[in-house]
C-alpha cells in the first residue's frame, strides 16, 4: 500500500501486543498516526508514526469519568509541544472524559496552557 498524499488516517490500539517495532515501522511507512491514547487499561506509548499526532484523553483512573488536574494538563501540553518539535505538522487533542462535562473544562484548561 503507498499513499500519494498526505494522510489523516489515524489508529488507537486497546491491546499491548499491537506496540511493537514492527508494527511501528510499518505505520511509519504508510504515514498513518497512531492515536496516543490516554485511559486507565491500556499502555501508553509516545510513537509518532505519521504527519499528524493525535492525543485522545479518555480518563486516568476512569473511563469517560475523570477531571484532569493541572499538573496533568501541563503534562499534556509538553508531550503535544514535544510531538510538533519532532515533526508533527498537527497536533490534535480529543478529550473523551464528557461524563460530568469534565471535557469542554479540560480542553478550555488545556488550551490556555498551549
Amino acid at each position: 500500500v503507498q499513499f500519494n498524499q498526505p494522510n489523516d488516517l489515524a489508529i488507537e490500539f486497546r491491546d499491548s501486543k499491537w506496540w511493537t517495532d514492527d508494527i511501528y515501522q510499518l505505520l511509519k511507512q504508510l504515514n498513518i498516526t497512531v492515536c496516543l491514547a490516554d485511559s486507565p487499561d491500556h499502555p501508553h506509548q509516545e510513537w509518532l508514526t505519521g504527519e499528524n499526532a493525535y492525543i485522545r484523553l479518555h480518563g486516568k483512573e476512569n473511563w469517560y469519568d475523570y477531571h484532569y488536574k493541572p499538573a496533568e494538563l501541563s503534562q499534556i501540553a509538553e508531550l503535544a509541544k514535544e510531538l510538533h518539535k519532532q515533526g508533527a505538522k498537527r497536533v490534535f487533542i480529543y478529550f473523551n472524559n464528557d461524563v460530568n462535562a469534565y471535557a469542554p473544562k479540560n480542553a478550555s484548561e488545556l488550551q490556555a496552557l498551549l
